[in-house]
């Protein structure tokens, strides 16, 4: 069984989950519910006691930025977003300098802060606001 992001309200369907059902025949969509999101804004510890103005990087994957960018527009004008594959490898380049943050759900945030000894949370629901929902998928 595994529970899957299927879409979301601010970038639509979310394509890797589509591409990864649809190359897996034995898996199928039994359950499809609401799941509300809500991101964290994490970056490096020597970077954790400096206000977020002077981000000037913010990597993750294209759909935490898009539920995010207004937000962080109004904490760093200046933080450019950067798409990455997975908010693991945002995490990796956000750790090799500390003007650098990554964004993450609410749950990722965690698993991120157990995998990176080095990463801090430095904001917390952290959203553009508006409806926050991402439609998951069970599959089995």
């Amino acid at each position: 069984m595994a529970i899957v992001p299927k879409h979301n309200t601010k970038s639509g369907q979310v394509p890797d989950t589509e591409e990864a059902l649809s190359s897996l025949p034995c898996l199928s969509e039994v359950l499809t519910f609401p799941v509300e999101v809500s991101h964290c804004l994490l970056t490096h510890k020597s970077f954790a006691n400096r206000s977020p103005t002077h981000l000037q990087e913010v990597h993750s994957k294209e759909q935490a930025l898009t539920q995010c960018s207004s937000a962080l527009s109004k904490l760093s004008s200046v933080a450019v977003l950067v798409p990455s594959p997975s908010t693991s490898s945002g995490m990796s380049s956000a750790l090799s300098t500390c003007a650098t943050g990554v964004f993450a759900g609410a749950v990722g945030c965690e698993d991120l802060r157990e995998v990176f000894e080095d990463a801090v949370v430095i904001e917390r629901n952290l959203n553009d606001g508006g409806d926050r929902t991402s439609r998951s998928s069970r599959a089995t």
